[in-house]
């Protein structure tokens, strides 16, 4: 994440791509096929693609692997799918704590704009943690960060596969490097 320079983490509209700390060739995968309005529950699918470290080198990843930060003046930042413009990642942290650590799978909400408020489950707080490595928080669910779960993710896959999800307090499964990439 050495790129990545801003009064917050991301500067608005730059494009990255994450993966996780623990699984440094699952990157994490936004699959907003079919989202093309507001849904109660959210949808699509969010889960990890296999890149190996030649080819993110050499070529990078796909557009699905690509989400454009959309930061607020007060540091909170959304992630809109470059394949799926008007999908955002979305968190759904009820029911996870200290005692509950895992959390529901995330996946995608549709926002004719980009979401800015604490209320709102497609909003975050990135902060640098060590190394350049970051963290994803939920603005709404205080505790509850983004996990990328690379676990048997170990060849490209047209679906994706492992899984993301919430998880409760920092931990190296919830520490993650965010790479510019270019559209």
């Amino acid at each position: 994440m050495s790129d990545a320079t801003s009064g917050g983490v991301f500067t608005n509209g730059q494009i990255i791509t994450m993966h996780g700390k623990s699984w440094r060739d699952a990157y994490m995968r936004l699959d907003g096929n079919g989202i093309t309005q507001f849904m109660i529950n959210g949808g699509g699918t969010v889960n990890c693609q296999f890149y190996d470290q030649p080819t993110i080198k050499t070529r990078g990843v796909l557009s699905y692997e690509k989400y454009r930060a959309h930061t607020t003046d007060d540091g909170l930042v959304a992630f809109e799918s470059v394949a799926f413009p008007k999908c955002y990642l979305r968190l759904d942290g009820r029911g996870v704590s200290a005692q509950n650590k895992a959390g529901k799978k995330a996946n995608l909400q549709f926002y004719a704009d980009p979401p800015t408020s604490t209320d709102l489950w497609e909003v975050f707080r990135a902060t640098v943690v060590a190394n350049g490595e970051i963290t994803i928080e939920s603005a709404h669910f205080s505790g509850v960060y983004l996990r990328i779960n690379g676990q048997g993710v170990t060849s490209f896959n047209t679906a994706g596969s492992g899984s993301v999800d919430c998880y409760w307090g920092v931990e190296d499964q919830t520490t993650l490097e965010a790479l510019i990439q270019t559209v």
